[in-house]
């Protein structure tokens, strides 16, 4: 990833379920356990401030702070096991969305990763412009009622239940037939999706 505001390259560490972060504009190296099984997708978002992973697994996202390797929030895909093939942030950063082997395309509002980043901003963003940061930036797509995600209504719970009731599931699913496939957000507020089948 390369930005005005950041520098940053993510790959899988040697230890399993790790990634490693290189913040190059800092000389800034960092190891994140994001999984404890190994990693098959990692992602960053345009400004290079978060990192999304998911493990082979596959039945979660994880966001993580890339700035101090804070994690943000579990987004929940499903129950059973899935192979991801790709991960990708909203150029906005409000919303992500990922693709797997189980024909369904799923997206999610990242309304409380952004609260976190507001609360806590990047020290290296203080002389650059507001609307130039992504997740501050002005943008036609907006988090709405209809774009929330969805959440156990056992969340009151939270303390005494699993981790598994604590995640966010997305609030929205695209099925497609074809198994392998990839998706990024395109102009206007579209999703592109490209499979083995076109």
């Amino acid at each position: 990833n390369y930005s005005r505001s950041r520098l940053a390259m993510v790959c899988p560490d040697i230890q399993i379920g790790h990634v490693k972060l290189q913040l190059y504009d800092k000389n800034h190296t960092s190891i994140i356990h994001a999984h404890k099984k190994a990693l098959s997708c990692l992602a960053l978002n345009n400004d290079g401030l978060l990192l999304a992973t998911a493990s082979l697994k596959g039945s979660t996202v994880r966001i993580f702070n890339v700035d101090n390797g804070q994690f943000l929030q579990e987004l929940r895909r499903g129950l059973g096991e899935a192979v991801i093939f790709s991960i990708v942030f909203h150029p906005s950063s409000k919303f992500l969305a990922c693709s797997s082997d189980r024909s369904t395309i799923h997206i999610y509002e990242l309304e409380t990763v952004l609260k976190l980043m507001e609360e806590n901003p990047p020290t290296d963003l203080k002389n650059i412009p507001q609307d130039e940061i992504g997740y501050k930036g002005k943008n036609k797509l907006e988090i709405t009622d209809k774009t929330k995600n969805k959440k156990s209504k056992l969340k009151f719970m939270n303390a005494l239940l699993p981790k598994y009731f604590k995640s966010s599931w997305g609030f929205a699913k695209i099925k497609i037939p074809d198994r392998h496939k990839i998706c990024s957000f395109g102009m206007n507020n579209t999703m592109t999706i490209i499979s083995l089948e076109g």
